[in-house]
């Protein structure tokens, strides 16, 4: 494994200090707004080095109803319909319109129906409307959306972009106050459409919370080594330096790492891998992979939404934070006025290991753990999973971070 230079290190200490003084011992952080200050208590839970661990950022709200979506998208000719559900809180009205979140999702997931007790739950402890729906080839029974199923590609990215725009419109929703919430590759669709209509029909959407989603093509095929799968034991081709976003001080062995005791290698754009299976689409295949690579689209002078990044101590899919360093310095060179990841200083570079293991020792974290858990599954890197659930991700784990990227007040921009 490389090592940062001294003059990064040198840089890192700095910024460490500086954290320090703005995170306050055992927390995660100023949350913002009202489920932020809720959440700034910890809980006793001995974790973390005799650390209490935070406990759940719910808050009990107003009663949430439901209306189903039905949402015609068009594409190429084509018209698909998108199926879906809003999930309302009953203080929503025209004369007290409220923020919208647009779900999108990860992978092999159907949110219509799985994951509505978690939406009913994040509608009512951030008194947001809610919008889970399932992009076109996906969902399940009578749920499923119909249309093909691109993989985050130009159909994706139309629905992602017409489901906010014709969902904003509504009279209880706050049109100042919109945005995404991804869960993993549903980042993939909601920054392809972010760069491509940020400057028309979404040019109001105020920010992007994105939960681990992959930074581009080799995070997005990255998988454990299994040559039974035709994944490893080698990467495959297409796994450059300059695709995979390597630096000298973040290079391949720090990113996507050998096998350990306790964790297979790190395999990336492997034939068995998502998602060259579905596709046979490489990693040397420019034209397929750019549009879907969210650090690409999102390093872009027409984006200029805040963005909050979450990232667990145990990332659902990948076997480093490098995904998390990535996008971090993709939205620096985007209009974004404030970035960050969890709940570290905004507009900020994403800290080393080393340096969020000495803040770990103060009972700072770089990374999110709570009485919740330690991360979403698969989790296939993780010696110690303490499984986080779509319910606990979307009622315990995000209001508060839904409350810290929407309030202006409390977190305003920072460059």
């Amino acid at each position: 494994m490389r090592r940062a230079s001294r003059t990064s290190a040198i840089r890192w200490g700095l910024l460490v200090g500086v954290i320090a003084q703005l995170l306050g011992c055992g927390t995660d952080g100023d949350g913002g707004g009202a489920a932020g200050k809720d959440a700034g208590a910890t809980v006793d839970s001995g974790g973390g080095n005799g650390c209490g661990l935070p406990g759940s950022s719910f808050v009990a709200g107003p009663a949430v109803s439901t209306d189903d979506i039905s949402i015609a998208v068009q594409h190429l000719g084509a018209s698909v319909t998108v199926k879906g559900k809003l999930f309302l809180p009953s203080t929503c009205s025209k004369v007290a319109p409220c923020p919208l979140l647009v779900v999108v999702p990860d992978r092999d997931t159907s949110p219509i129906p799985q994951w509505q007790n978690g939406a009913t739950r994040l509608a009512e402890a951030t008194s947001s409307i809610v919008a889970l729906w399932n992009p076109p080839g996906t969902g399940i029974g009578g749920h499923k959306t119909g249309g093909e199923n691109d993989f985050g590609g130009e159909l994706h990215a139309a629905a992602t972009k017409e489901v906010m725009r014709l969902l904003s419109d509504r009279s209880q929703v706050d049109k100042t106050r919109c945005g995404y919430v991804t869960i993993g590759t549903g980042l993939l669709p909601a920054a392809a459409a972010l760069r491509k209509f940020s400057q028309s029909s979404l040019g109001f959407v105020q920010f992007l919370l994105d939960v681990e989603g992959p930074s581009d093509r080799c995070a997005a095929s990255q998988a454990p080594e299994n040559p039974a799968l035709s994944i490893g034991p080698d990467d495959g081709p297409g796994a450059t330096e300059s695709a995979c976003n390597f630096t000298a001080e973040h290079g391949h062995a720090e990113a996507y790492p050998v096998a350990s005791d306790t964790a297979p290698a790190s395999i990336i754009c492997a034939p068995g891998a998502w998602p060259i299976t579905e596709t046979g689409n490489d990693c040397k295949d420019d034209g397929w992979w750019s549009p879907r690579e969210p650090a690409r689209q999102l390093a872009s002078a027409a984006v200029k939404v805040r963005y909050q990044r979450v990232a667990f101590r145990n990332d659902h899919r990948m076997a480093s934070k490098h995904a998390s360093r990535v996008m971090i310095t993709a939205m620096a060179k985007s209009k974004s006025g404030w970035f960050t990841v969890n709940d570290m200083p905004p507009c900020q570079p994403v800290l080393d290991d080393a340096s969020c293991e000495a803040l770990a020792k103060s009972c700072q974290r770089c990374w999110l753990e709570g009485t919740w858990g330690n991360g979403m599954a698969p989790a296939p890197y993780a010696a110690d999973l303490a499984e986080i659930t779509i319910d606990e991700l979307l009622g315990d784990v995000l209001p508060r971070f839904v409350a810290r990227v929407t309030d202006e007040k409390t977190n305003p921009a920072c460059r």
